[in-house]
Protein backbone atom coordinates (compact mmCIF):
# COMPACT_ATOMS: atom_id res chain seq x y z
CA UNK A 1 0.00 0.00 0.00
CA UNK A 2 2.69 2.44 1.04
CA UNK A 3 4.78 1.46 -1.96
CA UNK A 4 1.84 2.29 -4.23
CA UNK A 5 1.41 5.68 -2.59
CA UNK A 6 5.11 6.42 -3.05
CA UNK A 7 4.90 5.51 -6.73
CA UNK A 8 1.86 7.69 -7.24
CA UNK A 9 3.54 10.59 -5.43
CA UNK A 10 6.56 10.26 -7.69
CA UNK A 11 4.33 10.18 -10.75
CA UNK A 12 2.58 13.38 -9.71
CA UNK A 13 5.84 15.13 -8.82
CA UNK A 14 7.60 14.07 -12.03
CA UNK A 15 4.57 14.92 -14.14
CA UNK A 16 4.15 18.33 -12.57
CA UNK A 17 7.86 19.05 -13.11
CA UNK A 18 7.68 18.05 -16.78
CA UNK A 19 4.51 20.10 -17.27
CA UNK A 20 6.17 23.13 -15.69
CA UNK A 21 9.23 22.79 -17.95
CA UNK A 22 7.09 22.40 -21.07
CA UNK A 23 4.89 25.30 -20.01
CA UNK A 24 7.75 27.67 -19.46
CA UNK A 25 9.44 26.62 -22.71
CA UNK A 26 6.23 27.59 -24.47
CA UNK A 27 5.70 30.62 -22.27
CA UNK A 28 6.66 33.19 -24.89
CA UNK A 29 4.34 31.62 -27.44
CA UNK A 30 1.58 31.37 -24.84
CA UNK A 31 1.99 35.06 -24.09
CA UNK A 32 1.47 35.85 -27.76
CA UNK A 33 -1.67 33.70 -27.90
CA UNK A 34 -3.01 35.27 -24.70
CA UNK A 35 -2.84 38.77 -26.16
CA UNK A 36 -5.92 38.31 -28.33
CA UNK A 37 -8.16 37.12 -25.48
CA UNK A 38 -6.78 39.71 -23.06
CA UNK A 39 -7.28 42.50 -25.58
CA UNK A 40 -10.93 41.46 -25.95
CA UNK A 41 -11.34 41.64 -22.16
CA UNK A 42 -9.73 45.08 -22.11
CA UNK A 43 -11.92 46.34 -24.97
CA UNK A 44 -15.17 45.24 -23.30
CA UNK A 45 -14.54 45.09 -19.54
CA UNK A 46 -12.12 47.93 -18.73
CA UNK A 47 -13.09 50.69 -16.32
CA UNK A 48 -15.76 53.13 -17.49
CA UNK A 49 -16.53 56.37 -15.65
CA UNK A 50 -19.97 57.99 -15.46
CA UNK A 51 -18.73 61.06 -17.32
CA UNK A 52 -15.69 62.71 -18.84
CA UNK A 53 -12.52 62.89 -16.75
CA UNK A 54 -12.69 66.43 -15.28
CA UNK A 55 -8.95 66.72 -14.56
CA UNK A 56 -7.39 66.13 -17.97
CA UNK A 57 -7.77 67.89 -21.31
CA UNK A 58 -6.07 67.19 -24.63
CA UNK A 59 -5.18 69.78 -27.28
CA UNK A 60 -4.22 68.33 -30.67
CA UNK A 61 -2.10 69.94 -33.37
CA UNK A 62 -2.90 68.51 -36.79
CA UNK A 63 -2.82 69.34 -40.47
CA UNK A 64 -5.73 71.80 -40.16
CA UNK A 65 -3.86 73.98 -37.66
CA UNK A 66 -0.78 74.03 -39.91
CA UNK A 67 -2.44 74.45 -43.29
CA UNK A 68 -1.20 78.03 -43.66
CA UNK A 69 2.31 77.24 -42.45
CA UNK A 70 5.14 76.43 -44.89
CA UNK A 71 6.13 73.24 -43.02
CA UNK A 72 4.51 70.74 -40.67
CA UNK A 73 7.59 69.20 -39.07
CA UNK A 74 8.92 70.40 -36.74
CA UNK A 75 5.63 71.94 -35.64
CA UNK A 76 5.69 75.73 -35.86
CA UNK A 77 7.07 76.94 -32.53
CA UNK A 78 5.24 80.25 -32.54
CA UNK A 79 2.01 78.26 -32.77
CA UNK A 80 3.10 76.23 -29.73
CA UNK A 81 4.04 79.43 -27.90
CA UNK A 82 0.61 80.92 -28.64
CA UNK A 83 -1.09 77.76 -27.37
CA UNK A 84 0.89 77.88 -24.12
CA UNK A 85 0.03 81.58 -23.68
CA UNK A 86 -3.70 80.93 -24.22
CA UNK A 87 -3.85 77.89 -21.94
CA UNK A 88 -1.81 79.60 -19.24
CA UNK A 89 -4.08 82.65 -19.36
CA UNK A 90 -7.09 80.32 -19.11
CA UNK A 91 -5.78 78.99 -15.79
CA UNK A 92 -4.38 75.58 -16.76
CA UNK A 93 -2.58 74.03 -13.78
CA UNK A 94 -0.11 71.83 -15.69
CA UNK A 95 0.74 71.91 -19.41
CA UNK A 96 2.42 68.88 -20.97
CA UNK A 97 4.13 69.30 -24.35
CA UNK A 98 4.51 66.09 -26.34
CA UNK A 99 6.75 67.26 -29.17
CA UNK A 100 10.41 66.57 -29.92
CA UNK A 101 12.74 69.57 -29.88
CA UNK A 102 15.84 68.11 -31.50
CA UNK A 103 16.63 70.74 -34.17
CA UNK A 104 16.43 74.49 -34.64
CA UNK A 105 13.72 76.18 -36.68
CA UNK A 106 13.29 79.92 -37.24
CA UNK A 107 15.32 81.69 -34.51
CA UNK A 108 12.58 84.20 -33.62
CA UNK A 109 10.03 81.42 -33.17
CA UNK A 110 12.42 79.29 -31.12
CA UNK A 111 13.05 82.27 -28.82
CA UNK A 112 9.34 83.04 -28.55
CA UNK A 113 8.58 79.48 -27.44
CA UNK A 114 11.26 79.59 -24.74
CA UNK A 115 9.97 82.99 -23.60
CA UNK A 116 6.40 81.67 -23.30
CA UNK A 117 7.62 78.67 -21.33
CA UNK A 118 9.65 80.78 -18.92
CA UNK A 119 6.88 83.27 -18.16
CA UNK A 120 4.06 80.70 -17.82
CA UNK A 121 2.46 80.44 -14.39
CA UNK A 122 1.36 76.88 -15.15
CA UNK A 123 3.79 74.05 -14.54
CA UNK A 124 5.28 72.96 -17.87
CA UNK A 125 6.40 69.36 -18.56
CA UNK A 126 8.21 68.13 -21.68
CA UNK A 127 8.45 64.73 -23.30
CA UNK A 128 11.79 63.86 -24.88
CA UNK A 129 13.72 61.17 -26.71
CA UNK A 130 16.48 59.31 -24.93
CA UNK A 131 19.02 56.62 -25.80
CA UNK A 132 16.37 54.30 -27.27
CA UNK A 133 16.10 56.43 -30.42
CA UNK A 134 19.33 56.90 -32.38
CA UNK A 135 19.87 60.60 -33.02
CA UNK A 136 22.77 62.37 -34.74
CA UNK A 137 25.06 64.10 -32.30
CA UNK A 138 23.91 67.58 -33.33
CA UNK A 139 20.27 66.63 -32.66
CA UNK A 140 21.07 65.19 -29.25
CA UNK A 141 22.99 68.34 -28.36
CA UNK A 142 20.21 70.65 -29.53
CA UNK A 143 17.57 68.74 -27.56
CA UNK A 144 19.71 68.78 -24.41
CA UNK A 145 20.45 72.51 -24.79
CA UNK A 146 16.80 73.39 -25.50
CA UNK A 147 15.54 71.47 -22.47
CA UNK A 148 18.26 73.01 -20.31
CA UNK A 149 17.18 76.52 -21.39
CA UNK A 150 13.53 75.69 -20.77
CA UNK A 151 14.45 74.47 -17.27
CA UNK A 152 11.26 72.42 -16.85
CA UNK A 153 10.74 68.74 -15.89
CA UNK A 154 11.16 66.12 -18.62
CA UNK A 155 9.72 62.62 -19.07
CA UNK A 156 10.45 60.10 -21.79
CA UNK A 157 7.96 59.76 -24.66
CA UNK A 158 8.02 55.97 -25.10
CA UNK A 159 5.49 53.16 -24.85
CA UNK A 160 6.37 49.47 -24.57
CA UNK A 161 5.08 47.03 -27.19
CA UNK A 162 5.95 43.80 -25.34
CA UNK A 163 8.20 42.00 -27.81
CA UNK A 164 8.70 38.23 -27.58
CA UNK A 165 11.50 36.33 -29.35
CA UNK A 166 9.08 33.47 -30.12
CA UNK A 167 6.34 35.41 -31.91
CA UNK A 168 6.35 38.41 -34.29
CA UNK A 169 5.44 41.67 -32.59
CA UNK A 170 1.88 42.84 -33.24
CA UNK A 171 2.98 46.42 -32.50
CA UNK A 172 0.19 46.90 -29.96
CA UNK A 173 0.84 49.28 -27.06
CA UNK A 174 0.01 47.47 -23.83
CA UNK A 175 2.75 48.54 -21.42
CA UNK A 176 4.23 51.68 -19.89
CA UNK A 177 7.87 51.83 -20.92
CA UNK A 178 10.43 51.90 -18.10
CA UNK A 179 13.25 54.46 -18.01
CA UNK A 180 16.10 53.94 -20.43
CA UNK A 181 19.32 52.55 -18.89
CA UNK A 182 21.05 55.55 -20.46
CA UNK A 183 18.71 57.97 -18.63
CA UNK A 184 17.47 56.16 -15.49
CA UNK A 185 16.15 59.41 -14.00
CA UNK A 186 13.80 60.00 -16.97
CA UNK A 187 10.45 58.62 -15.89
CA UNK A 188 7.57 58.42 -18.33
CA UNK A 189 5.91 61.61 -19.54
CA UNK A 190 2.68 60.72 -17.72
CA UNK A 191 4.51 60.04 -14.44
CA UNK A 192 6.21 63.43 -14.55
CA UNK A 193 2.87 65.11 -15.35
CA UNK A 194 1.26 63.38 -12.36
CA UNK A 195 4.15 64.48 -10.14
CA UNK A 196 3.70 68.08 -11.32
CA UNK A 197 0.08 67.81 -10.21
CA UNK A 198 1.17 66.64 -6.75
CA UNK A 199 0.72 62.90 -7.35
CA UNK A 200 4.28 61.56 -7.30
CA UNK A 201 3.37 57.93 -7.94
CA UNK A 202 4.79 55.00 -9.85
CA UNK A 203 2.71 52.55 -11.89
CA UNK A 204 1.64 49.56 -9.80
CA UNK A 205 2.24 47.30 -12.82
CA UNK A 206 3.69 48.10 -16.26
CA UNK A 207 0.32 47.49 -17.94
CA UNK A 208 -1.76 50.42 -19.19
CA UNK A 209 -5.13 50.35 -17.40
CA UNK A 210 -7.33 51.65 -20.20
CA UNK A 211 -10.48 53.71 -19.74
CA UNK A 212 -13.47 53.03 -21.97
CA UNK A 213 -15.64 55.97 -23.14
CA UNK A 214 -17.88 57.30 -20.35
CA UNK A 215 -21.37 55.97 -19.73
CA UNK A 216 -22.92 59.32 -20.70
CA UNK A 217 -21.55 59.02 -24.25
CA UNK A 218 -18.98 61.84 -24.03
CA UNK A 219 -15.28 61.64 -24.92
CA UNK A 220 -12.98 60.02 -22.38
CA UNK A 221 -11.05 63.32 -22.16
CA UNK A 222 -12.08 66.75 -23.37
CA UNK A 223 -10.23 67.06 -26.67
CA UNK A 224 -10.00 70.28 -28.69
CA UNK A 225 -7.92 71.20 -31.71
CA UNK A 226 -5.21 73.85 -31.70
CA UNK A 227 -7.20 76.05 -34.07
CA UNK A 228 -10.18 76.00 -31.69
CA UNK A 229 -7.94 77.19 -28.84
CA UNK A 230 -6.29 79.91 -30.89
CA UNK A 231 -9.66 81.20 -32.09
CA UNK A 232 -11.00 81.06 -28.54
CA UNK A 233 -13.76 83.54 -27.81
CA UNK A 234 -13.39 85.02 -31.28
CA UNK A 235 -14.15 81.82 -33.18
CA UNK A 236 -17.53 80.66 -34.39
CA UNK A 237 -17.87 78.34 -31.37
CA UNK A 238 -16.95 81.16 -28.90
CA UNK A 239 -15.27 78.75 -26.52
CA UNK A 240 -15.09 79.87 -22.87
CA UNK A 241 -11.43 78.92 -22.42
CA UNK A 242 -11.28 79.92 -18.75
CA UNK A 243 -14.17 77.62 -17.86
CA UNK A 244 -12.80 74.77 -19.98
CA UNK A 245 -9.18 74.73 -18.79
CA UNK A 246 -9.06 76.25 -15.31
CA UNK A 247 -7.11 73.97 -12.92
CA UNK A 248 -6.78 71.21 -15.52
CA UNK A 249 -3.78 69.20 -16.69
CA UNK A 250 -3.60 69.98 -20.41
CA UNK A 251 -1.63 67.78 -22.81
CA UNK A 252 -0.56 69.30 -26.14
CA UNK A 253 0.48 66.83 -28.84
CA UNK A 254 0.30 65.95 -32.50
CA UNK A 255 -2.55 64.17 -34.23
CA UNK A 256 -1.30 63.46 -37.73
CA UNK A 257 -2.48 60.52 -39.85
CA UNK A 258 1.06 59.54 -40.87
CA UNK A 259 2.94 59.51 -37.55
CA UNK A 260 2.65 58.76 -33.83
CA UNK A 261 -0.47 56.62 -34.35
CA UNK A 262 -0.65 53.34 -32.44
CA UNK A 263 -2.69 50.17 -32.08
CA UNK A 264 -3.88 49.46 -28.54
CA UNK A 265 -6.04 46.73 -26.98
CA UNK A 266 -8.99 49.06 -27.64
CA UNK A 267 -8.26 48.56 -31.37
CA UNK A 268 -9.10 44.85 -31.27
CA UNK A 269 -12.62 45.18 -32.69
CA UNK A 270 -12.21 48.12 -35.09
CA UNK A 271 -8.45 48.33 -35.81
CA UNK A 272 -8.62 51.99 -34.79
CA UNK A 273 -5.30 53.73 -34.16
CA UNK A 274 -4.79 56.17 -31.30
CA UNK A 275 -2.53 59.20 -31.18
CA UNK A 276 0.41 59.15 -28.81
CA UNK A 277 -0.98 62.09 -26.84
CA UNK A 278 -4.26 60.23 -26.16
CA UNK A 279 -2.29 57.24 -24.82
CA UNK A 280 -0.29 59.52 -22.51
CA UNK A 281 -3.63 60.86 -21.25
CA UNK A 282 -4.80 57.31 -20.53
CA UNK A 283 -1.66 56.53 -18.52
CA UNK A 284 -1.91 59.83 -16.63
CA UNK A 285 -5.54 59.09 -15.72
CA UNK A 286 -4.69 55.67 -14.30
CA UNK A 287 -1.87 57.15 -12.21
CA UNK A 288 -4.15 59.83 -10.78
CA UNK A 289 -6.85 57.22 -10.04
CA UNK A 290 -4.48 54.56 -8.70
CA UNK A 291 -5.99 52.03 -11.13
CA UNK A 292 -4.01 49.03 -12.34
CA UNK A 293 -4.32 45.78 -14.26
CA UNK A 294 -1.78 42.98 -14.51
CA UNK A 295 -1.04 39.28 -14.21
CA UNK A 296 -1.34 37.49 -10.86
CA UNK A 297 1.70 37.61 -8.54
CA UNK A 298 4.29 34.93 -9.29
CA UNK A 299 3.47 32.69 -6.26
CA UNK A 300 -0.22 32.65 -7.24
CA UNK A 301 0.65 32.00 -10.90
CA UNK A 302 2.88 29.08 -9.92
CA UNK A 303 0.07 27.69 -7.75
CA UNK A 304 -2.38 27.96 -10.67
CA UNK A 305 0.02 26.12 -12.98
CA UNK A 306 0.73 23.43 -10.38
CA UNK A 307 -2.98 22.82 -9.82
CA UNK A 308 -3.54 22.62 -13.59
CA UNK A 309 -0.64 20.18 -14.04
CA UNK A 310 -1.66 17.93 -11.14
CA UNK A 311 -5.30 18.04 -12.21
CA UNK A 312 -4.23 17.00 -15.69
CA UNK A 313 -2.22 14.06 -14.34
CA UNK A 314 -5.18 12.92 -12.24
CA UNK A 315 -7.47 13.00 -15.28
CA UNK A 316 -4.91 11.36 -17.57
CA UNK A 317 -4.33 8.41 -15.24
CA UNK A 318 -8.05 7.74 -15.12
CA UNK A 319 -8.66 7.94 -18.88
CA UNK A 320 -8.59 4.36 -20.22
CA UNK A 321 -8.35 5.23 -23.91
CA UNK A 322 -7.31 8.88 -24.02
CA UNK A 323 -10.79 9.96 -25.12
CA UNK A 324 -10.97 12.68 -22.48
CA UNK A 325 -8.44 14.90 -24.26
CA UNK A 326 -10.98 16.39 -26.65
CA UNK A 327 -13.37 17.26 -23.82
CA UNK A 328 -10.55 18.57 -21.66
CA UNK A 329 -9.51 20.93 -24.45
CA UNK A 330 -13.06 22.11 -25.10
CA UNK A 331 -14.26 22.45 -21.52
CA UNK A 332 -10.84 23.66 -20.34
CA UNK A 333 -10.71 26.51 -22.87
CA UNK A 334 -14.30 27.56 -22.15
CA UNK A 335 -13.81 27.37 -18.39
CA UNK A 336 -10.55 29.29 -18.49
CA UNK A 337 -12.12 32.00 -20.67
CA UNK A 338 -14.91 32.43 -18.12
CA UNK A 339 -12.44 32.53 -15.22
CA UNK A 340 -10.24 35.03 -17.06
CA UNK A 341 -13.16 37.31 -17.90
CA UNK A 342 -14.43 37.33 -14.31
CA UNK A 343 -10.90 37.87 -12.94
CA UNK A 344 -10.33 40.84 -15.24
CA UNK A 345 -13.77 42.44 -14.90
CA UNK A 346 -13.85 42.34 -11.09
CA UNK A 347 -10.20 42.21 -10.01
CA UNK A 348 -8.23 43.67 -12.93
CA UNK A 349 -6.22 40.43 -13.11
CA UNK A 350 -4.91 39.25 -16.48
CA UNK A 351 -5.35 35.50 -16.15
CA UNK A 352 -2.73 33.38 -18.05
CA UNK A 353 -5.23 31.31 -20.04
CA UNK A 354 -2.95 29.70 -22.61
CA UNK A 355 -0.14 28.84 -20.23
CA UNK A 356 -2.59 27.30 -17.73
CA UNK A 357 -4.11 25.22 -20.53
CA UNK A 358 -0.63 24.06 -21.58
CA UNK A 359 0.06 22.86 -18.03
CA UNK A 360 -3.30 21.08 -17.94
CA UNK A 361 -2.75 19.30 -21.26
CA UNK A 362 0.89 18.48 -20.49
CA UNK A 363 -0.19 16.97 -17.18
CA UNK A 364 -3.00 15.01 -18.85
CA UNK A 365 -0.68 13.62 -21.52
CA UNK A 366 1.94 12.64 -18.96
CA UNK A 367 -0.67 11.08 -16.68
CA UNK A 368 -2.07 8.96 -19.52
CA UNK A 369 1.37 7.83 -20.76
CA UNK A 370 2.67 7.11 -17.27
CA UNK A 371 0.11 4.32 -16.74
CA UNK A 372 2.26 2.06 -18.92
CA UNK A 373 5.24 2.41 -16.63
CA UNK A 374 3.83 2.94 -13.14
CA UNK A 375 0.58 0.94 -13.14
Amino acid sequence: MFAGLKIRSRVYALGAAIAVVVGFLLGGLAQGLDHWSTDLQVAYFSARKPGQDPRIAVVTVGDAALQNHPYTSPVDRRLLADLIDRLDAAGAKVIGIDFVFDRPTEPDKDRKLLESIRKAKAKIVFSALDGRTPLPQMNREFQANFLMQAARPVGHAYFEENYSPLVPSDRVVRLIAPPSPAFPDHRSFAEVLAAADGHDVRPITPYVAWLLPPKNGSETFMTLSAEQILEGNNGPAKLPLNDLFRDKIVLIGGDFPDRDQHLTPLSVTKSQRFSGISIHAQILSQLLDGRSIGPPPLPIAVLIFAIAACGGIWIGRRDPLGHYLFWIRSIGILGLMIIATVAFAFLGVIFPITLTLIFLLAGTTFGYQSKRFFS
